[in-house]
């Protein structure tokens, strides 16, 4: 089971995956491109800080220092920035149904937020891979206006993370 505290800092990896960096990718995305290209950590830290103080939270150190930028290339045409997340114990929601106080507070943490751009048409895709209600991953597609889930994801590990999207997008 996770702890309030630690469910209250899931919060903030949530409000960056789904909400900030996906707004940002689809309205500024030469832009979210410099933040990263400078350093992939510090792109990451930003975004996650204005998460952070959306929520009114100090962030946890441990989750600051674990918190990572990567940036690369899929194939010949895609470049991506990935945000990999501090890990938060997996709670299979769906075998406590009859908690419902888990039901209604529990975040499905992210492992990882994607940003995948086409070089050619400069399109802008966002990938989350996330934790799902049964304690697996699920990954998600995420637009400022929806949120949509594709179905069974990877192991929360950046190769096999990269390997899915690759599969999934090219």
């Amino acid at each position: 089971m996770r702890a309030a505290e630690q469910n209250a800092r899931a919060r903030i990896t949530y409000e960056t995956a789904y909400s900030i960096l996906p707004r940002r990718a689809h309205t500024d995305i030469e832009e979210l491109k410099s933040e990263f290209d400078v350093s992939p950590d510090l792109g990451a830290l930003f975004y996650f800080l204005e998460a952070a103080k959306r929520h009114r939270t100090e962030p946890n150190n441990l989750d600051v220092r674990s918190l990572r930028g990567h940036t690369g290339r899929i194939g010949v045409k895609l470049n991506y920035i990935v945000v990999e997340y501090p890990r938060f114990p997996a709670v299979n929601v769906l075998e406590n149904l009859s908690d419902s106080s888990l039901i209604t507070g529990y975040v499905l943490a992210p492992y990882f937020s994607a940003i995948v751009e086409d070089r050619f048409s400069s399109e802008v895709q966002c990938f989350v891979l996330g934790q799902s209600p049964d304690a697996r991953t699920t990954l998600r597609i995420v637009s400022p206006i929806a949120n949509t889930n594709l179905g069974d994801g990877c192991e929360p590990d950046l190769g096999a993370f990269l390997e899915l999207l690759a599969q999934r997008i090219e």
